[in-house]
């Protein structure tokens, strides 16, 4: 079941700080869209400098979606793995906590009631 902004919101928008987008045209709407739930900043025009982990992501992302193949194409079920996959994976410069540590230790030190932690499991819920 594909969840929507406002529920992502109702569930974790204190954590929220904001939202940084390309200037592509599946983003022309986000603005207006996301604008009351965090501020949305865009970069500059072909500057991918500006959102480098973005870049390094997109790259992992590519790992399981070669480039050519369109992400229209690939299944909730395909995204949800991927996104599972990257979710869990230590880094490095957080001293090899996952994504999903992170985001659970700051819903807990900011003291926000987080309905659904991100588990292993839980992220097929939200595509």
């Amino acid at each position: 079941m594909r969840r929507n902004h406002m529920s992502i919101f109702d569930e974790y928008g204190s954590v929220i700080k904001s939202i940084t987008a390309d200037n592509g045209p599946e983003f022309s709407t986000l603005t207006s869209v996301m604008d009351s739930i965090a501020p949305v900043y865009f970069t500059h025009p072909f500057t991918s400098s500006e959102r480098g982990i973005n870049e390094v992501h997109n790259r992992m992302v590519r790992r399981d979606f070669p480039k050519g193949i369109s992400l229209d194409e690939a299944t909730p079920a395909e995204v949800a793995q991927t996104a599972k996959k990257l979710n869990n994976l230590p880094r490095k410069i957080v001293g090899y906590q996952t994504p999903t540590e992170l985001f659970n230790k700051e819903c807990n030190e900011i003291n926000t009631i987080c309905l659904t932690p991100i588990t292993e499991n839980s992220l097929e819920s939200v595509f």
